[in-house]
């Protein structure tokens, strides 16, 4: 039996911690829906981090450990926020074992040691993902073996990435916990909803965004409409959910608190509206609506899009995610065409000189809506391909 040559505690931990971040740099990733890169760049650099690296999917950058709170709090595109722990070059198993047994677990993993393992490998000698987290699970109890500790980890815990690129084995531990776009208040749905971050990200691809009035004719659950007003207020996405990174050894809570209280929503005058034809959909947009609090003026109402009237003026912006594949039950059925034949219609007959800002399933809907388009871009919203189109209403061309 091995003889123990040191002991881990809480008190020691926390001296060790406190050298260990003190005045540190940190490097992290933030993840993004692929296209989107650009935007979070920009919410990035609002924020102060530094030393900023686009790649497809996501932005490394770096910081003080604060910028963990920041980026978890502040990002609007972002999926998550990974910190990272280590890189190294890595070409075998037993080498694999032996730099990750060396990593001083305790300061991310605590007493327990607790983790879920996620591993990924392009184009690397160790390519197989089920043996890499094996291996790095097993190094992970080996380092708390070494303390006399017996830890097993597995499906609990926060999650730690293994990625091999061209044999570099890059480890992270994922600050953020669920995905970024749960931002806390949107505690009601509907089918096939677009997400939070993908609606900031393209409200951001369109650009402007002071209108008299924001107005949704197919609200859905609110998504939408309910985040272009959270911007315009800039109101902090996460304020209202809880992150990963509490439970970490190194968590300073007062100083997190500090900066979550320390910006208000700010009062605007612009109005926002969302309409649906589904009583269901509008009574899950006014429960949200009643969890996201905002200064602002956000009419939610039971109205088909397609009977819309305009009572807001002459300017202003038409948001919508519009009924498209699985959000109707079908693809490109003649009722899909048809609703799309009839809204740019009723678009072009009601809000003439209005911007608008649309996502459906193809470019032959985007096209049967007969709209002046500026320009248009595919992404993917949970993994269904959709193409958002941003233009100005005039007459039917």
């Amino acid at each position: 039996m091995p003889v123990q040559s040191r002991i881990l505690t809480l008190r020691g931990i926390e001296r060790r911690l406190k050298r260990h971040f003190s005045g540190s740099r940190e490097c992290f990733f933030a993840t993004c829906c692929p296209g989107f890169e650009q935007f979070l760049d920009q919410e990035l650099d609002q924020i102060g981090a530094a030393d900023r690296l686009t790649y497809p999917g996501g932005v490394e950058f770096s910081g003080p450990l604060e910028m963990m709170y920041l980026s978890n709090l502040r990002l609007r595109t972002a999926n998550r926020v990974l910190l990272r722990i280590k890189a190294f070059r890595c070409k075998s198993y037993p080498e694999l074992f032996d730099r990750c047994r060396r990593i001083p677990w305790e300061f991310y993993l605590g007493m327990e040691g607790m983790a879920q393992l996620s591993a990924h490998s392009v184009a690397s000698r160790l390519h197989h993902s089920d043996h890499i987290s094996s291996s790095v699970s097993a190094a992970i109890a080996r380092h708390y073996n070494d303390f006399g500790l017996s830890v097993t980890p597995g499906q609990q815990g926060p999650t730690i990435h293994i990625r091999f690129f061209q044999d570099l084995c890059t480890v992270s531990i994922d600050t953020s916990g669920e995905i970024l776009h749960k931002r806390g208040y949107k505690e009601y749905s509907v089918s096939a909803p677009i997400r939070e971050t993908i609606a900031a990200s393209i409200l951001m691809w369109h650009g402007r965004t002071a209108y008299p009035a924001v107005v949704d004719p197919c609200c859905g659950s609110g998504t939408l409409v309910l985040e272009a007003a959270s911007m315009a207020c800039s109101a902090l996405p996460g304020a209202g959910r809880d992150f990963a990174f509490e439970k970490f050894p190194f968590f300073k809570p007062a100083r997190f608190e500090k900066l979550k209280t320390g910006i208000d929503p700010k009062a605007i005058s612009e109005r926002f509206a969302g309409f649906d034809r589904d009583s269901r959909a509008i009574d899950a947009s006014m429960k949200n609506r009643a969890n996201l609090a905002l200064p602002c003026t956000i009419d939610l109402h039971v109205v088909d899009a397609l009977k819309l009237q305009n009572g807001w003026g002459e300017k202003g912006l038409i948001v919508s995610n519009l009924p498209y594949g699985v959000r109707t039950a079908d693809t490109l059925d003649s009722g899909a065409k048809d609703f799309h034949v009839r809204f740019g219609r009723k678009m072009a007959s009601e809000f003439q000189g209005w911007d608008f800002l649309l996502v459906t399933g193809s470019e032959e809907l985007l096209r049967l809506l007969n709209l002046k388009i500026k320009r248009s871009v595919v992404f993917y919203n949970g993994g269904i391909s959709a193409v958002c189109a941003s233009g100005r209403i005039g007459f039917n061309r």
